[in-house]
């Protein structure tokens, strides 16, 4: 497995970029999938044997309280940890960068992975387009 870390759109992006199309869109059908935070987002990409396994990016809402979104990992590699890993990297690499709490809006059907990360729910169910999420949060130490 490789791990990359991107700033914004540089190169690599497209593999990032490839994977959500095919899990949000495709799969999921959600229509907003890319917006401008793609511009100044750090993106996450994990690969296996060059091709893209899972993805997420994170932003800085303001200092130390991180955003992460777009955790998307290939259907055909699913049920072998990759979120997790993914994920554990993602707060690794947040934490060296600051970060003291990191929030998502995860799909209530994901509610339950997130939880055994450590994030704790902190609001009503809400749509995200067709979906429902909960807002959760995870305070670094």
């Amino acid at each position: 497995m490789e791990w990359l870390v991107l700033e914004g759109k540089q190169n690599g992006f497209e593999q990032c970029a490839a994977l959500r199309q095919a899990v949000f869109v495709e799969e999921q059908h959600f229509q907003q999938e890319f917006d401008a935070m793609d511009d100044r987002c750090l993106h996450f990409l994990i690969r296996n044997d060059g091709i893209p396994a899972a993805t997420a990016r994170a932003w800085e809402k303001e200092p130390g309280h991180w955003i992460v979104g777009r955790v998307a990992v290939s259907r055909s590699l699913r049920g072998r940890h990759l979120g997790q890993q993914l994920m554990n990297q993602v707060i690794s690499e947040l934490k060296q960068r600051g970060a003291k709490m990191v929030e998502l809006s995860a799909q209530c059907q994901a509610e339950g992975f997130y939880q055994k990360l450590g994030f704790i729910r902190t609001g009503q169910q809400h749509m995200d387009e067709h979906c429902p999420h909960v807002m959760m949060i995870k305070t670094l130490p």
